[in-house]
């Protein structure tokens, strides 16, 4: 039973890594809503700097999994 409850603390962590992960992604859908916020209007550098935020927070959240903070 230990083994089998150790698999799935394992696999359960994976998941929340990928959720994550993926609500990160998910998020940037709320950057290509219709409102009239100049915040919106940023052009192609707003979308460059959305996805380098993008990749930090996934690489932060594959660093604290790494460092078995998660």
């Amino acid at each position: 039973m230990t083994v089998t409850g150790r698999t799935t603390n394992d696999a359960v962590q994976l998941l929340t890594i990928v959720t994550v992960s993926l609500g990160i992604v998910g998020a940037a859908g709320m950057m290509g809503t219709n409102f009239t916020v100049d915040f919106f209007k940023a052009g192609v550098k707003g979308f460059i700097w959305m996805l380098l935020g993008m990749a930090a927070l996934i690489a932060l959240v594959l660093l604290t999994r790494r460092r078995r903070w998660l």
